[in-house]
């Protein structure tokens, strides 16, 4: 017998069995996908660093480039189907979860509840799932509420469900308290993109709890276009016109 064909076969003569020669170390899977994703971070840093640098002619002409996301997606993609229970997927899955556009979401989800719902670090990954307008997020979402150990994923997946029912105007108002809340009372200190998530949950149980349709708008005190002071309750019973704006 060819000593080849011994080893594509993953055994040895003396009955020892060892790893097939084309499979790849998990690790290292691993490491080419965190890489990939690290190159991409650094571009786009690099890029908004130059973009607050530059002129305004010159920044007309850095909106055109783009750093190539594509690499990253195809590691990260990759390595997910390659080694769905290693550790790193849930924080390659954040990554790739909101960029997949065209992508079938499904095996990131399945690598997740499958293998990763006693993780830590499985929070981010399920914000990230925000991102999907439709699809099998929310039966994603489902598993995550009923069965994650984390207190931080549960409140993630809170603050999802709570963000997916804002695209239900009519009828979804308790719910979203629901969910909201629970997503306040869970989320900790949980960071994505430079920002508390659970600032984002405050603010949108503050809308809900203060500002829906219907309920008595909040007193504010302001001066208008002649120095004169006056509080949004002095025109009560009148109708008004609030107009808030911004010049960026």
């Amino acid at each position: 017998m060819h000593l080849k064909k011994l080893l594509t076969g993953g055994w040895l003569a003396l009955g020892v069995a060892v790893a097939p020669v084309h499979a790849k170390d998990p690790d290292a899977v691993a490491k080419e996908a965190r890489e990939a994703i690290a190159k991409y971070t650094q571009e786009v840093d690099d890029l908004r660093a130059r973009y607050a640098a530059a002129s305004p002619e010159e920044r007309q002409k850095l909106r055109q480039q783009r750093p190539d996301i594509a690499p990253a997606q195809e590691k990260a993609k990759s390595f997910i189907e390659a080694c769905p229970a290693h550790r790193e997927v849930p924080e390659v899955a954040a990554f790739l979860l909101p960029s997949v556009e065209g992508w079938d979401r499904a095996p990131i989800y399945k690598a997740l509840t499958d293998h990763h719902l006693d993780s830590e670090a499985l929070a981010e990954a399920v914000v990230a799932s925000a991102y999907e307008l439709n699809g099998p997020g929310d039966k994603f979402i489902d598993t995550v509420l009923e069965k994650a150990a984390s207190p931080q994923a549960k409140g993630a997946a809170a603050y999802v469900r709570a963000t997916r029912l804002l695209r239900q105007r009519e009828g979804a108002h308790e719910e979203r308290l629901k969910y909201l809340r629970l997503a306040v009372q869970n989320l900790g200190d949980l960071e994505v993109r430079g920002r508390r998530v659970k600032e984002r949950a405050e603010g949108m149980l503050f809308v809900e709890e203060n500002l829906s349709i219907g309920m008595v708008a909040p007193d504010i005190e302001g001066e208008d276009t002649e120095g004169v002071k006056f509080k949004l309750s002095d025109y009560r019973g009148k109708v008004v016109v609030l107009d808030f704006w911004g010049d960026w």
